[in-house]
């Protein structure tokens, strides 16, 4: 029996399958990544008129962000080099993102010059499809949009308990009074969230 819906490619990233449960084969370095998911924004630039001259950098072309069925934000962008198109061609990149709050810093970390076309909008267009896709019932992995995690309450800090230091001073045979020195294996987690130096 043949599919239905057989897998949508590049070309086909558009209006008609905003919200709709696909399998998408997309081009990535002269091979394909196949994505099952929903499409719930995209930008081609296409769609856009031209300035006088096509930026030196490079331009988004087309990016598009999916809902996988773990729940996960994928975006999938090609970038073009227009004054180097015989050099460097257009790239393909995929970047896989937890929330919505993390697309939106991804975005706000591209230093592309179409970027100021594309990026508020992307987030407006995924929050939009869905609240659309919810609203006709349908079931759906629902993706965390990270709206709570926009502006988190802080919580107030802890008190610091009274240190003695009498207990820091310990009394060694060759030197009474001198501080005892520092057992190795209490390693923990730093502040950047890494695995922190054992001493």
């Amino acid at each position: 029996m043949l599919p239905f819906f057989g897998s949508k490619s590049e070309k086909d990233i558009g209006e008609r399958l905003l919200g709709k449960p696909r399998r998408f084969r997309l081009p990535r370095h002269g091979a394909a990544v196949t994505v099952h998911g929903r499409l719930v924004a995209f930008f081609r630039r296409e769609h856009e008129p031209d300035g006088l001259m096509p930026p030196a950098p490079g331009r988004v072309e087309l990016i598009a962000l999916f809902v996988t069925r773990a729940g996960r934000y994928l975006a999938y962008y090609v970038v073009a080099y227009p004054e180097t198109e015989d050099i460097a061609g257009r790239h393909e990149y995929i970047h896989v993102l937890e929330n919505l709050t993390s697309v939106r810093t991804f975005l706000a970390a591209m230093h592309y010059p179409n970027r100021f076309d594309f990026a508020d909008r992307l987030v407006g267009q995924a929050l939009a499809t869905l609240e659309g896709v919810q609203a006709k019932g349908k079931k759906v992995v629902r993706a965390d949009d990270g709206i709570e995690t926009l502006a988190p309450v802080p919580t107030p800090a802890p008190t610091p308990a009274p240190i003695d230091t009498t207990a820091a001073v310990a009394d060694t045979p060759d030197t009474p009074g001198t501080p005892a020195p520092l057992v190795a294996g209490g390693g923990g987690k730093d502040a950047s969230g890494g695995q922190g130096k054992t001493f």
